[in-house]
């Protein structure tokens, strides 16, 4: 008979040995006797170092097994296989807690097959597990493994502000099962000021003071804050009780998403550092003045309060003060930058003179040089500070983490920033990684590897190669790690799906980001111009026209793969396929709609001023216009696919989860339908989308029909009323009249998703036909 043999059923031995019962009786359908008594005669799967197992150190004095080879309080396990006797035994220790459940995993890995997502389990079913064989020893090349969860509202699968605890027992289960340890939780600062300062701040209401109507920084709460601060605690708990690594935020933490409350702001008064840059000017996002110590010591009572309810810490992190500029003086403003520094990092190192502050580096990529990024390592103690590299897939090619003197010589991390928040579809810079990665993993100086983006869950594909990589930078080639993708997802039916991925692989590259300093950013996608700007598209100044230009030359060449993939997943969809295969469909497919509508809204601009110039009949925009037009529309029945696109469906989540604030769809639409946010919402297309479409055709077709060939210049005055009027309907028609009809559109998903292909294949035979726009 098997038994699991524990030492004691507390701490992590009770949450491993709960782990390895629950998934064998799900694979065997068999119960697995847990115990820590040892009868002699059982089989036995023994959990536990010879540090923290008798057992194990006896079996080791016994010369019946090898030392272990983990080195302790790292991440290192050892699932290894003996005889004793007659009976057998497998031992899977850990260097630390979080790697004995990494070991654990592993096992149900090699044993049973299971494999891990972040939306479900591949769990095989067997008669039995075998428990023979096993010599494996296994240790990662990062020590620091990471995600970051981000502070924007719209949509539930990508937004991780509206998980519930349910939800984020699952997330971090899984964070486990890929073998991450550390994640961040960048979701506003739920009731830290009241628990910090609760003399001072009281709890709102449903109505917060602070709230910008129609912007994402409208931070209305949609459960009560009270509530929210309590899953906040308990999430960071369950977390800590599988050893997770979560950050404290450190320092100057006001930004859009931390706000400081009016009642702060009253009553405390505090001062503020000068600031010339536009943003955050209202004073909830002013920076308070850290050069009084008053203020200073007010930051730090925040983390403090923090520390109070969450516990020890074993990691800070600083933002610095990113995004601002304190003068017009590039030296004067540095100094500030690095003056800032100084002040955070002294008053830390008297509360904390050893653990490690992670500095991150979102200012640097923006708008620091290297050569000021070098003078502020230079002041920086190694032993204690890392460079928390969080943008090391920019596209710039001139500005990175490459010269920032950075290599062998400081401690510092590199990761995937991925996305903003319009982008929630496949994508990623893979060339760009695949040339630096192995830099970082050829650097002992490199500690850490970490997935940073805006929204969560929008990439099945990406998030498998971060964890991959963060473990074993071995997997950077991605063509060589789709087949194991494939086969570890699929299943049987992987035969079918990776000629699909391999086909979409060019298209996905072609959407990556970049900053403000990179010389080619024009090739960034971070404006989705379909949803961020579609009137925006016929300014056609010569900066725009040339930034067109590059990117139609750039993408041209793999839009014949956008028709030619949707009829492949109009094959797939007429199978009426499930779970991931149903999610990655729709996902393929979504991520094919965005890339023709980048690419059609360019081409369009191209043509229009070719046009004007007197380059190319009329019949060529409008011909386009057209195109366009019919692809959006079928592009709104695709959406209502899945209620993973549906602001509806997403509202009516949050409400069956908790108490939700009854006047809270006003902010979810205005969290989702800001500039910045807008993305692939199902209900937007008829809503926003569709109509403000109409508005700019209907501009250039009177534009056309009259002949009118003079320089364009975006009619502001117009289109800015267009979009009120637009936005007004919007606001006050409730998103139920325009929730989806899922089983419709799956039913019409193969018809849908043909129809879009022949509608961009005229878009590339009109090309072919009549040639290019210059």
């Amino acid at each position: 008979m098997l038994k699991l043999f524990i030492p004691h059923r507390k701490g992590i031995f009770a949450i491993a040995s709960g782990e390895l019962a629950a998934y064998f009786l799900k694979i065997t359908g068999e119960k697995l006797p847990v115990t820590s008594r040892d009868d002699g005669k059982s089989d036995l799967i023994v959990l536990g170092s010879d540090a923290e197992n008798a057992f194990v150190h006896e079996l080791i004095v016994q010369k019946a097994l090898p030392d272990l080879g983990i080195r302790t309080n790292c991440d290192d396990y050892r699932l290894f296989s003996l005889r004793q006797g007659k009976r057998k035994l497998l031992v899977i220790a850990g260097g630390r807690p979080r790697a004995l459940l990494y070991g654990v995993y592993r096992f149900l890995e090699e044993a049973a097959g299971c494999r891990w997502f972040w939306d479900g389990d591949v769990v095989p079913r067997r008669k039995t597990l075998s428990i023979t064989g096993f010599d494996l020893l296994e240790r990662p090349r990062f020590d620091y493994r990471g995600l970051r969860y981000f502070a924007h509202r719209s949509l539930d699968r990508f937004q991780a502000e509206h998980w519930d605890f349910d939800e984020w027992k699952r997330e971090i289960d899984w964070i486990v099962k890929k073998k991450l340890n550390t994640f961040m939780l960048r979701l506003g600062l739920e009731d830290l000021f009241q628990r910090a300062f609760p003399e001072t701040v009281s709890y709102p209401g449903w109505q917060l003071p602070e709230a910008k109507p129609r912007s994402y920084d409208d931070r209305t709460p949609f459960w009560p804050l009270k509530y929210r601060g309590e899953l906040h605690r308990k999430v960071i708990a369950y977390a800590r009780e599988r050893d997770l690594i979560h950050p404290e935020d450190v320092g100057t933490m006001t930004h859009w998403y931390s706000r400081t409350p009016y009642e702060f702001l009253e009553k405390v008064k505090p001062t503020f550092i000068p600031q010339v840059t536009t943003a955050y000017r209202e004073e909830t996002g002013l920076v308070w003045d850290i050069r009084d110590d008053k203020n200073l010591d007010n930051y730090f009572q925040l983390t403090q309060a923090h520390i109070r309810d969450n516990g020890q810490p074993n990691m800070f992190h600083t933002i610095g003060l990113a995004e601002r500029r304190c003068y017009q003086d590039k030296a004067a403003n540095h100094e500030m930058k690095l003056y800032a520094y100084r002040r955070i990092i002294s008053k830390l190192r008297e509360l904390y003179p050893d653990t490690p502050l992670l500095l991150g580096s979102w200012d640097f990529i923006m708008y620091w040089s290297d050569e000021e990024v070098r003078s502020l390592i230079a002041e920086l103690d190694p032993r204690n500070t890392l460079v928390f590299d969080y943008t090391s897939d920019i596209h710039d090619e001139e500005h990175n983490f490459t010269g920032w003197g950075l290599k062998g010589k400081f401690p510092w991390t590199f990761g995937i920033f991925h996305t903003f928040e319009p982008g929630s579809d496949i994508r990623g810079a893979y060339d760009t990684i695949e040339k630096r990665l192995p830099l970082a993993a050829a650097d002992p100086m490199c500690r850490g590897f970490f997935f940073w983006p805006e929204c969560s869950h929008s990439d099945t594909l990406m998030l498998e190669y971060v964890a991959a990589n963060a473990w074993d930078p071995a997997n950077c080639r991605i063509e060589e790690f789709l087949p194991r993708f494939c086969r570890d997802r699929y299943g049987k039916q992987a035969a079918k799906m990776l000629p699909l991925w391999q086909k979409a692989l060019p298209l996905v590259k072609l959407a990556f980001w970049t900053g403000p300093q990179d010389k080619k950013k024009h090739l960034n996608t971070f404006r989705e111009c379909f949803f961020t700007s579609i009137d925006g598209v016929i300014a056609l100044d010569p900066k725009l026209l040339a930034a067109y230009r590059d990117r139609d030359r750039v993408w041209s060449p793999e839009m014949p793969g956008v028709p030619e993939l949707l009829r492949n997943l109009a094959e797939l969809a007429a199978t009426k396929p499930t779970g991931f295969l149903f999610r990655d469909l729709a996902d393929l497919g979504k991520m094919c709609i965005s890339r023709y509508l980048n690419f059609a809204m360019v081409r369009l601009g191209l043509e229009l001023e070719a046009w004007r110039l007197k380059k190319m009949p009329a019949s060529r925009p409008l011909g386009l216009l057209k195109q366009i037009g019919e692809f959006a529309e079928l592009t709104a029945r695709f959406a209502a696919v899945s209620p993973d696109f549906s602001m509806y469906d997403s509202l009516q989540l949050l409400k069956s989860k908790h108490r939700t604030n009854p006047d809270f769809e006003t902010t979810l639409k205005a969290n989702g339908e800001n500039n910045y946010c807008r993305s692939f919402v199902c209900e937007f297309f008829p809503m926003i989308y569709l109509p403000q479409f109409e508005v700019m055709a209907k501009f250039v077709t009177e534009k056309i029909a009259k002949k009118d060939r003079r320089e364009w210049t975006h009619p502001r005055e117009l289109f800015d009323g267009e979009r009120k009027r637009i936005q007004d309907e919007f606001y006050a028609t409730p998103l139920k009249n325009f929730a989806p009809d899922h089983e419709k559109a799956r039913r019409e998903l193969p018809e849908i998703l043909k129809q879009l292909a022949r509608t961009a294949e005229q878009t590339l035979i009109q090309e072919d036909m009549h040639g290019k726009a210059q």
